[in-house]
């Protein structure tokens, strides 16, 4: 599946010598994960409204 940080996660792994391709893919899919879980969410109750 293609999502709107591919891009920026693939050249993250691309940085990562010393594991697996099973490893890097793992680590790419958790990654993108993580930032769509961060765009979704509702802004921190800690953040500063100008």
């Amino acid at each position: 599946m293609d999502t709107p940080f591919r891009t920026y996660t693939q050249q993250v792994t691309s940085h990562l010598r010393h594991v697996t391709p099973q490893e890097k893919a793992a680590l790419q899919e958790e990654l993108e994960a993580h930032l769509e879980d961060h765009t979704e969410a509702p802004a921190s109750f800690c953040a500063i409204v100008f």
